[in-house]
């Protein structure tokens, strides 16, 4: 008999299932992640529309009215996965191009003239040889995406068995977005909507008929785009004293934005190198949304300097067996020729005398950051480590004398950010418990640490059945490359948070360039 590894997890002989490689090979990102989560409540990376709120209240509200099983999760997850690939099939068919649409390579694989909602979403449809289902977890888009969120913006309640209710249910709020989201959709396309979902099925010339359910389109002046805009800029929580860290950040971004008479590009990028600058020489630290976001990239510049070794060190490695000992040597005489051939460092052998030079010269810290991605990209392992040991010293310099503000912030109970890779435990690590190291033996007791914390992360996400996360293996004094990954930033979820507020008109976009509206300076102009 055949067995998968999900059918069973005691040892076994069975071929190996697969290999993964992992976004945070050092295992320090969570300090990063747990900052941008609290900042940007009721926002993921993986929400990236704000009208999916109102449509989801407005399906729910709409399945329950139309349904005899009123209080059966499966007929309303059966009609709410419908929708979902209904609404991707009308986005694709009325908006090529139109970004942040969950189910829509589906859609546009499956594109045909008479198109089967239950094929392609009920959960029983699913078979070996068939299309596939539009979407793989089973409460659908909403279950995997939206359910937290929409309970974090007290939109829908969740399935209470203790109260009876196994359905999702809308709260008082959520019903005023349901009601303001179906004044904006005409009733004609609103009945086309649900007797299509509860058929199962939609011509593809009906599709033209819904475009009023456009999820980038929310019209001006409309109840349902106030709600939105009052929601993102409201409490983040209910608690008695509540924050409000999500308002506070879409006004950082808002106000950077104004400042910038032609517009911009990266805006997040621009904003968090405009607010880092903006703090780094503040003797009194506030303890704000702003303040969480220059710790934030405190966090994001040390993490990626820090994977740029293991990195480094992995691409330099070969794909068979070599002497471990002899990598690591090559590649800190590759880096100590980088720095004997920077004019700039001329006379520089130890770590103390870099931190004194970057003390005295006040270079901006993304001139190194910036130069490190660089000699990454080209393949000049050696340079790419000379700037990332000059952009972790750049942190430390630039917050040396905010420390203890630092941590003092990142433990308060409402933050909590003190977590594993956390900035400071990293300058400690980093810099100050190396600060008496030539640059030769910096350079390689930071490779090592680098292989040890990976090896270390690997094993502990590695379990009976999953996918192994080695970038390289090491035995018998050797080492080799199993697999390729880039050194990455988090995704702070601002990205989003520019979606949402363009969504609503705060922000507008031509091409790649970000402006502020009208209706973004009235925000900022007091609220």
């Amino acid at each position: 008999m055949a067995f998968t590894t999900d059918e069973k997890i005691e040892p076994f002989w069975a071929e190996f299932s697969s290999a993964a490689s992992g976004r945070d090979p050092l295992a320090i990102q969570n300090s990063s992640v747990v900052i941008y989560t609290k900042m940007v409540v009721g926002i993921t990376n993986v929400t990236n529309r704000i009208r999916y709120n109102g449509f989801f209240c407005w399906i729910f509200d709409t399945i329950l009215q139309n349904i005899d099983k009123k209080n059966s999760l499966q007929e309303q997850i059966r009609y709410s996965r419908r929708a979902e690939l209904l609404l991707a099939y009308m986005m694709v068919k009325n908006f090529e191009g139109i970004t942040g649409v969950s189910g829509s390579a589906y859609a546009a694989k499956n594109l045909d003239t008479v198109i089967s909602l239950k094929n392609g979403a009920d959960w029983e449809s699913k078979t070996e040889d068939g299309p596939g289902l539009y979407w793989k977890f089973k409460l659908g888009v909403f279950g995997q995406y939206y359910s937290g969120v929409v309970r974090d913006l007290n939109l829908i309640n969740h399935p209470n068995t203790q109260l009876d209710l196994n359905i999702y249910t809308l709260t008082d709020k959520g019903k005023e977005l349901a009601k303001a989201f179906e004044e904006n959709i005409p009733k004609e396309e609103r009945d086309l909507f649900w007797s299509s979902v509860h058929s199962g099925s939609i011509q593809e010339s009906e599709l033209t008929n819904l475009k009023s359910f456009a999820l980038h389109e929310i019209p001006e002046g409309s109840s349902e785009r106030i709600f939105y805009e009052k929601a993102i800029l409201a409490a983040d929580n209910r608690k008695a004293e509540p924050t409000f860290n999500r308002k506070e950040t879409i006004k950082l971004i808002l106000n950077h934005l104004n400042k910038q008479n032609e517009g911009v590009e990266n805006l997040v990028s621009s904003f968090l190198r405009a607010n880092y600058r903006s703090h780094q020489k503040e003797d009194v630290l506030k303890k704000n949304a702003a303040t969480a976001w220059y710790l934030f990239e405190i966090n994001e510049l040390i993490h990626v300097a820090f994977e740029h070794f293991h990195s480094c060190f992995l691409y330099f490695i070969e794909t068979y067996p070599t002497l471990l000992d002899q990598k690591i040597d090559e590649l800190v005489n590759e880096t100590l020729e980088a720095v004997v051939l920077e004019s700039s460092l001329q006379g520089i052998d130890s770590i103390k005398q870099l931190t004194e030079q970057i003390k005295t010269n006040e270079e901006d810290i993304y001139i190194a950051y910036d130069a490190m991605e660089k000699h990454f990209r080209t393949g000049e392992f050696g340079t790419c480590l000379m700037h990332a040991v000059k952009t972790i010293l750049h942190v430390h310099v630039n917050c040396h004398d905010q420390l203890d503000q630092l941590e003092e912030f990142a433990a308060a109970p409402e933050n909590n950010f003190n977590r594993i890779g956390y900035a400071m435990d990293l300058i400690d690590e980093l810099v100050i418990s190396k600060s008496e190291l030539s640059v030769q033996e910096y350079v390689k007791a930071i490779i090592i640490k680098a292989i040890n914390l990976h090896t270390f992360s690997s094993y502990s996400k590695t379990r009976i059945g999953q996918s192994l996360v080695h970038n390289y293996m090491i035995e018998d004094y050797s080492v080799w490359r199993l697999r390729e990954t880039l050194p990455n930033r988090t995704t702070p979820r601002l990205q989003n948070v520019l979606q949402y507020i363009m969504d609503i008109g705060l922000i507008k976009r031509d091409g790649k360039v970000y402006t502020i509206t009208e209706a973004g300076t009235k925000i900022i102009g007091g609220v």
